[in-house]
């Protein structure tokens, strides 16, 4: 057999629009044509799509209590917000202007930016009452600075989120060690991680001990294979 030495390369038929929405339209780089990402979230996506289908569980009035660098804290009420980006305006009128919120650029989470001047006070989003939504919107972890930057809403094709696993409730990473028939052991860290095929690839990267993880045959779970 010989390599071809023309162009790999995918166009529209018939007017359509099929290869460019599949993300494949273009000329390859060499051998191999890389897709454009496929997953993201816009301001257009419904609440009741993320978290894998879970949703935005919301409570009775106010959402979230958003606090900021000034010492100041405004609240939330998300009723009848339905897209992110309604979230993202109920957020922003609700700032009085201190706070932007937007998509962020990677096209997976909720990014936030505290406007406020600075006098010593962290920026933080949490729920209230019986509201899940700053969970849900990935928006319950530690700023950095004036930015907080979300969880993902949505796993990679073929994946799931961590976070939303085992009915919702998720599951707590961390270390974890994997030793194959021949004595050989390696540890993994998988704090962090945030999909399961990134769970995947990290205990297959692992470099020491010879086993293989793969989703398995059923759906609902991982599959270890010993290679050694």
């Amino acid at each position: 057999l010989t390599s071809g030495s023309g162009t790999l390369r995918v166009d529209e038929m018939a007017g359509g629009s099929t290869a460019a929405e599949l993300g494949l339209l273009g000329d390859a780089v060499g051998a191999t044509l890389e897709g454009t990402d496929l997953n993201q979230v816009t301001q257009a996506t419904a609440l009741k799509s993320l978290r894998d289908g879970l949703g935005v569980v919301q409570g009775a009035g106010n959402d979230l209590r958003v606090t900021l660098r000034d010492q100041s804290s405004f609240e939330v009420e998300l009723a009848g917000a339905t897209t992110l980006g309604e979230v993202i305006q109920k957020i922003k009128a609700a700032s009085g202007g201190l706070v932007n919120a937007e998509v962020a650029a990677d096209g997976k989470r909720l990014q936030l930016t505290d406007l406020s001047v600075d006098a010593g006070g962290s920026f933080s989003v949490a729920d209230l009452g019986s509201s899940q939504a700053a969970r849900d919107l990935g928006l319950a972890v530690a700023a950095t600075g004036a930015s907080l930057n979300g969880q993902a809403l949505l796993g990679n094709l073929g994946s799931g989120l961590v976070r939303n696993l085992r009915g919702g409730q998720g599951l707590e990473l961390g270390q974890v060690r994997f030793t194959d028939r021949a004595g050989t052991a390696a540890v993994v860290d998988l704090s962090g991680l945030e999909s399961l095929d990134e769970v995947i690839s990290a205990i297959n990267s692992n470099g020491l001990a010879r086993v293989s993880a793969e989703l398995s045959q059923a759906g609902n779970g991982i599959t270890l294979r010993d290679l050694s």
